[in-house]
């Protein structure tokens, strides 16, 4: 992520960078005055992700630097010392992110967890829903300025189209009452698809007492806004807070499913997805193709070359192993060097030129380990079968047979039968 900080303060300024940049991970650059900012913008034309802005500048007194930053199409962070009546005008009157409080550390968290969600929120669907084509718009280019994409309906029987058409949506901000459908039965409906850690919903109403937002909550909103007392700041902290619990929600999970070292499924996941896939193929009557690779002389690679160059090869062999299967079906790391590929609806000729290419891709690819190292080659030995009926154990203890073939065989080459073997 690129950002640029504007402070008048060389002092100040440096400071605050330094602990942003430790927070963020990454560089910011710094300039002190609107003029230098001209200058650096006409330079680095399209660069930044996003600046942080001082209103008070030598030469610009009067925020002049935020229609200046935002002609650029950056999105804009105002970090000032002051928040008057004045000031809250201005920002949101030039649509702002938002503005941040020059006080203690806890305001570089929040600009931080602020500039990580802006980065995350040009991926980002939400759908609003509401009657009111001037309120949908108004909600719509609050989210914008947030840099996410905006979906809307004009009623729930709508939105629940729109849903069925873009399943991705991670937050559905409706109104209550509406025709054809209110809020709250859209909200039922929602979450007999969509688990709450799949997808929030705030629920709006100009009915603001506690029983419709007992209403919406029990029903399975996340959260509730009041139309009457509707601020750009308590609406951007909830659709925030609500966003950074589903990627808390999906992080967690990605932890419990995933291999640290190479991003693939882990061995204990694996046997829950992979049985799934095998179970629909065996409804449908589709082949199932599975099979186990396992790297050779691998102990040679980490004698060798010591273990982190090991930890390389395993990441770039798990690369190759993705860019190869393009989502066609479920690939696990067992264990150490061992990995498990499994595929539905691919006959047998398909899945032979299938893992005869990935076997060669694998030979082929250089793998960099660093410092005066030549880049490495490997090789990979791996067993297949094919079979419409067998369970997921008995598909991978038959293809693990034929990898212990494949590789008294002499490695490098994939061995592969229709049935287990005798």
């Amino acid at each position: 992520m690129k950002i640029l900080m504007v402070e008048d303060s060389p002092f100040f300024g440096s400071v605050f960078r330094k602990q942003l940049e430790q927070l963020l991970g990454t560089s910011i650059d710094l300039a002190i005055s609107m003029q230098e900012t001209v200058d650096i913008l006409a330079r680095q034309q399209g660069y930044y992700d996003a600046a942080i802005l001082d209103l008070d500048l030598p030469d610009a007194h009067n925020g002049e630097i935020v229609p200046l930053v935002l002609k650029h199409n950056i999105p804009a962070i105002v970090f000032t010392a002051n928040v008057t009546d004045e000031v809250r005008q201005f920002v949101w009157k030039h649509k702002v992110v938002d503005y941040v409080v020059k006080s203690n550390s806890s305001s570089l968290d929040y600009l931080a967890s602020l500039l990580r969600r802006i980065s995350k929120n040009k991926k980002v669907q939400i759908l609003v829903v509401d009657d009111s084509s001037f309120f949908r718009k108004v909600v719509a280019d609050l989210l914008k300025v947030q840099q996410l994409q905006v979906l809307t309906a004009k009623d729930g029987e709508e939105a629940l189209a729109v849903m069925g058409d873009n399943p991705a949506v991670k937050m559905v901000i409706t109104d209550y009452n509406m025709p054809k459908m209110d809020g709250v039965t859209l909200t039922e409906n929602l979450r007999k698809e969509f688990s709450r850690d799949q997808l929030a919903i705030i629920g709006v109403s100009a009915e603001g007492d506690a029983v419709m937002a007992a209403r919406f909550i029990k029903s399975g909103a996340n959260d509730f806004i009041i139309k009457q007392s509707f601020l750009p700041e308590e609406f951007y902290c909830r659709v925030n807070q609500n966003l950074d619990f589903l990627d808390h929600v999906f992080e967690i999970k990605e932890a419990a499913t995933r291999d640290h070292l190479t991003g693939l499924y882990n061995r204990r996941y694996f046997f829950t997805k992979a049985a799934l896939l095998v179970d629909m193929a065996h409804k449908v009557r589709q082949p199932v193709s599975c099979g186990m690779l396992d790297i050779d002389y691998f102990k040679n690679v980490n004698d060798t070359y010591g273990h982190q160059v090991g930890d390389v090869v395993l990441q770039k062999l798990a690369q190759v192993m993705i860019a190869q299967l393009r989502g066609l079906g479920v690939v696990a790391r067992m264990g150490g060097e061992e990995f498990c590929v499994v595929i539905t609806g691919m006959g047998v000729e398909n899945t032979k030129l299938f893992f005869i290419t990935l076997c060669e891709a694998v030979a082929s690819t250089p793998i960099d380990v660093g410092g005066d190292h030549e880049p490495l080659r490997i090789t990979v030995s791996i067993g297949v079968v094919v079979s419409a009926v067998a369970s997921l154990d008995e598909l991978i203890r038959v293809a693990d047979q034929n990898l212990y073939l494949a590789k008294e065989q002499g490695r490098n080459r994939v061995v592969m039968s229709k049935k287990k073997p005798d």
